[in-house]
């Protein structure tokens, strides 16, 4: 396999896009049901059962998580393709081509043996090329100018697979760019110490991680309390993950992790729950129920939009960055309530 075969399956799968998203979530349910069989200790056999553990009809009448459905093809199709894995992966190839064209070869390749190289370059694609993606959600709940467009994506007062594709557009975008860029410069520097080229065990192994992780993805942002136990330190769990959109305030700022969890450790920032531990989702206790302004295009897309361009405004001009007063920006008044503390 090269590079090329990998991204033409990239390809295949968008261009049939129903197929690959059937496949996606019927992976999910397949999880599901085996969890809620696994939890209840039997075997779920009739189809009321089965139902309710794959798409419980009370969390689909949540107004969250139908607004999720609603925006759920606009987000799909218009914004997630831009920051896509195997895209970096194909960027870092040609971009380790051409260092060696310019500068030739490393004097001393950083592997060198097959199986070396392979290790090498996963570790590079996972692992360290993660950090942009850890660094830019880290600076989204922390920066009140990217906590205006993130604070979208934490509005989901109930989680389903559809919320893994809640966010603003802007927001999406920016994070994608981010990770795209990172990634590219990360793996290509890494491709150019071992070679210039993936090799195939590498793409056969991250090829398969991309769709591990779609999957993950899905199940991190679904109503099941999923936990790994120790395992939640190496591959982010579905709890792990539902710390992280939890309001309270011990839960704050935790899990930034998306696949790997090695920068929370490393930050500081993990959080390994107690199954039984309760969760209350949402931003806060302003923006909730009928309050919650994120359940409609206005404060969906152009009030955090406008708010982004106030604080970056502020920024520019060197102003304090107050936050107005209308109710949409409510959770920044909290975040930079705290800050002042």
């Amino acid at each position: 396999m090269t590079i090329h075969h990998l991204t033409r399956l990239y390809l295949a799968a968008y261009a049939n896009l129903p197929v690959f998203l059937a496949v996606m979530f019927g992976l999910f349910a397949v999880l599901a049901y085996g969890f809620a069989c696994f939890r209840q200790r039997r075997l779920l056999a009739r189809w009321r059962d089965i139902l309710g553990a794959v798409a419980p009809a009370d969390l689909y009448k949540a107004p969250t998580v139908r607004f999720d459905i609603r925006i759920f093809w606009f987000q799909l199709l218009v914004v997630i393709p831009a920051g896509a894995f195997v895209g970096s992966l194909y960027s870092a190839e040609r971009l380790a081509r051409a260092l060696i064209a310019a500068q030739g070869a490393p004097a001393i390749p950083l592997a060198g043996h097959p199986i070396a190289d392979t290790l090498v370059q996963v570790f590079a694609s996972v692992i360290l090329g993660s950090f942009g993606a850890f660094l830019f959600h880290y600076a989204g709940h922390r920066t009140p100018l990217f906590w205006s467009l993130h604070k979208v994506h934490h509005s989901a007062e109930a989680l389903s697979p559809f919320t893994a594709a809640r966010g603003h557009p802007l927001d999406t975008l920016l994070g994608g760019s981010i990770s795209f860029v990172w990634r590219t410069a990360v793996v290509g520097a890494a491709l150019w110490l071992t070679g210039g080229v993936f090799t195939p065990a590498a793409l056969t192994i991250l090829g398969l991680l991309a769709m591990a992780t779609l999957v993950q993805d899905a199940l991190n942002h679904s109503h099941v309390p999923l936990s790994y136990g120790w395992f939640d330190r190496l591959w982010v769990g579905p709890l792990f993950h539902h710390v992280h959109h939890s309001a309270d305030l011990k839960h704050r700022d935790k899990n930034f992790g998306g696949g790997v969890p090695v920068w929370d450790w490393l930050f500081g920032t993990m959080y390994l729950p107690d199954p039984a531990e309760a969760l209350r989702l949402g931003l806060n206790d302003h923006e909730i129920g009928e309050g919650n302004p994120h359940n409609a295009v206005r404060g969906y897309m152009i009030e955090p939009m406008m708010d982004f361009w106030r604080e970056l405004g502020r920024l520019a001009s060197g102003g304090s960055q107050r936050p107005g007063g209308d109710a949409v920006r409510a959770s920044t008044r909290a975040r930079r309530a705290r800050y002042s503390a």
